[in-house]
């Protein structure tokens, strides 16, 4: 999870860095998550854990990036309805559900990009 979530983010951001700073404009997002802010419950320790470390990430960026032209931000979708991230019966998905606007959670369809033909 930590490989995944921070380490390879944090090696992206390395390998970028250099050149928006050069080009003096850029823009930097994360994909983080609520379980690393609002409702850690949610999900396991490791992927909580590597969720709020990228809030911490953007946090150590922006006072060097903003100046040289570049924003960092941090999305934090809600829980999707995926088969890794199992029921939604849970008195902890409850909360959470409660926590968003539609009052369900998202489902992996509505992300994906629709055809116009």
């Amino acid at each position: 999870m930590l490989p995944v979530n921070l380490t390879g983010v944090m090696l992206c951001c390395q390998a970028i860095v250099p050149g928006v700073v050069a080009d003096g404009f850029g823009r930097i997002v994360f994909v983080g998550s609520i379980a690393g802010r609002a409702v850690p419950r949610i999900a396991g320790f490791a992927y909580v854990v590597s969720k709020a470390a990228l809030s911490g990430l953007a946090r150590s960026l922006v006072p060097f990036l903003t100046p040289r032209g570049t924003t960092v931000n941090v999305v934090a979708p809600g829980k999707l309805a995926t088969e890794m991230a199992g029921s939604s019966d849970s008195a902890i998905d409850r909360i959470a559900v409660a926590r968003v606007s539609a009052d369900r959670f998202g489902d992996a369809g509505e992300w994906l990009p629709r055809s116009r033909f």
